[in-house]
């Protein structure tokens, strides 16, 4: 069981189902059933980026560049380490900025006593200053900034959720008259909590579904619970 999935869980146990089963037919939907009537299919609610979502970048080509900052090795000797602010969009691709950022690393390393912003790409900018503390590193990526999380919020629930929902209907669609209902669990890291006005658009706006009843999302910190009937 994932931390969504477990999320999910200990919310369900909450409404004091008689019984709850987490994968009962196994690595097949549903991810839970209720009393062996309801089906639920469990989904992260995230923000997309030309079909990926955002936090690929993050565990991939981001995580990449932090490890090359981390161990980048300094021909000085600092004192103090020095941090690094990253901004980027997308698309990004480690290998073709890897030669850039090491450069601008030793250019820092020989101009020590200034702060410095390097234009690594048109997508990706790094900052560098001096901390007041020492680290393991002399080098440390200390603050993120992902210009693609902008935007309004709204739509971004609104586009996502219409996105889970087809694709949690596709997955369903062939074992869908197991049970008397479906229902859609969606963890939302999107925001910290859909506020009362922005349901009723989100009523209004989110695509209707044949096979899930209802759709429900959860706070990731507070399991708040926002309903979307669908049928």
């Amino acid at each position: 069981m994932n931390n969504d999935e477990k999320i999910a869980f200990d919310y369900l146990k909450s409404l004091g189902f008689q019984k709850l089963e987490f994968e009962p037919n196994g690595n097949i939907p549903p991810d839970f059933t209720v009393n062996e009537k309801i089906g639920i299919e469990v989904r992260r609610l995230n923000k997309y980026f030309n079909g990926e979502p955002l936090e690929k970048i993050e565990f991939g080509e981001i995580r990449k560049i932090e490890n090359f900052i981390l161990n980048f090795k300094s021909i000085k000797t600092f004192e103090m380490t020095h941090s690094v602010c990253i901004r980027y969009s997308r698309p990004l691709k480690f290998s073709k900025i890897k030669k850039k950022i090491e450069n601008s690393l030793n250019h820092f390393t020989e101009n020590i006593n200034y702060n410095f912003e390097y234009n690594i790409s048109e997508n990706f900018v790094m900052s560098i200053s001096e901390c007041n503390e020492r680290f393991e590193s002399d080098f440390e990526v200390m603050l993120w900034v992902d210009h693609n999380k902008g935007g309004v919020v709204i739509n971004d629930l609104k586009n996502n959720i219409n996105l889970a929902l087809k694709e949690k209907e596709e997955k369903i669609a062939e074992y869908f008259n197991e049970f008397e209902e479906w229902w859609l669990i969606l963890i939302n890291h999107i925001s910290t909590n859909i506020r009362n006005q922005e349901l009723e658009i989100l009523k209004q706006e989110v695509s209707k579904s044949n096979l899930f009843k209802k759709i429900i999302i959860l706070d990731l910190n507070n399991m708040n619970e926002k309903t979307i009937n669908c049928i």
